[in-house]
């Protein structure tokens, strides 16, 4: 039995902008569609109240700056992402 390739397609909350790609993908043989949810947060109350863990020093000891909370969120969903894979 042939495995199929998983294709995760991230999804912006409230938006269909993630539906051109998958009408697109959706008849293609062989690819498993997983629309994942991405995480979205404005501040660290929301990342606290969505339940995101981090830790941000690599990021500061490369960008030289503190990562702001959007992208904790984004990073977060990306990983879970990868986990799927």
């Amino acid at each position: 039995m042939k495995n199929n390739t998983k294709c995760i397609i991230l999804r912006t909350p409230k938006t269909d902008r993630f539906k051109p790609l998958y009408n697109s993908l959706v008849s293609v043989s062989g690819i498993e569609i997983i629309v994942l949810e991405s995480k979205m947060a404005k501040d660290f109350a929301e990342l606290d109240k969505l339940g995101i863990k981090y830790n941000t020093e690599n990021f500061h000891n490369i960008e030289q700056r503190d990562m702001r909370p959007s992208e904790i969120a984004c990073a977060h969903t990306h990983n879970l992402a990868r986990e799927i894979i």
